[in-house]
Parts: structure tokens; C-alpha cells; sequence
């Protein structure tokens, strides 16, 4: 999920941070991510690249 306010409302998950997340949804893995907006000055471009970087990473090494 892009979004970690969007996942805290949505789940009730208040203190939520980005990144793998200990719950499932059914048989997937959560793994939460900032949100790409450019309204999302809170995070550089690098910051989000890294975090999609390290899904990745994750998921290829599900593989």
C-alpha cells in the first residue's frame, strides 16, 4: 500500500510505520510504502526510490 496515513485510517493502524508490516491480508505480506505524491514533502525522491528499492529486494528474494 502507497500511503502510510491512508493505511493507518484504512486499518486502524495509528503508529504504522513504512515497511514490512507483522500482519498479513490473507496469505500476502503487508509492506507499506510513503506515499509518490509530490505533496509528500515530508520524503525526498531518494528516500522513496530506497524504500521501493528494499519491497524489491523482498519480493525477489521470495523467489
Amino acid at each position: 500500500m502507497a500511503g502510510v496515513t491512508a493505511y493507518r485510517t484504512a486499518f486502524g493502524r495509528p503508529r504504522t510505520r513504512i515497511g514490512p508490516q507483522d500482519e498479513t491480508f490473507g496469505p500476502a505480506r503487508l509492506w507499506v510504502l510513503p506515499n509518490p505524491s509530490g505533496l509528500n514533502a515530508s520524503w525526498s525522491l531518494d528516500r522513496i526510490a530506497a524504500e521501493f528499492a528494499r519491497l524489491r529486494a523482498a519480493a525477489e528474494a521470495l523467489r
